[in-house]
C-alpha cells in the first residue's frame, strides 16, 4: 500500500514510469477478476482499460494519500453496462 502511495505521488509529479508500474502491478489481477465476472476476456480487457483511464483522469485532482478511485466518477464501459448478467 505504501508503494502505491509513492507511485501515485511520483505520477502526479510527472513521472510517467510510475503509471507504467501501477498498470503492470494491477493489470493481470484486474483482468482476471473482470473475466470471472463477465465471462468474456475481451470485455474484461475493455473494462480494465476503462478503469485505468478513469484512474489517470482522477490523478492530480485528488489527495495522493487516498489512492482509490473516487466514488461516482467511474462509469463502466458500455460492454459492462450491457452485460446480460448485470441487467438484473
Amino acid at each position: 500500500m505504501f508503494e502505491d502511495k509513492v507511485l501515485l505521488w511520483q505520477y502526479n509529479g510527472g513521472r510517467t514510469k510510475a503509471l507504467r508500474r501501477i498498470y503492470a502491478k494491477y493489470k493481470d489481477s484486474l483482468t482476471t477478476l473482470a473475466t470471472v465476472l463477465l465471462y468474456d476476456k475481451s470485455a474484461a480487457e475493455d473494462v480494465v482499460r476503462d478503469v485505468f483511464t478513469a484512474f489517470v483522469r482522477s490523478c492530480g485532482t485528488r489527495d495522493a494519500s487516498r489512492p482509490n478511485l473516487p466514488a461516482g466518477r467511474f462509469r463502466p464501459s458500455g460492454r459492462l453496462r450491457s452485460a446480460s448478467r448485470w441487467a438484473g
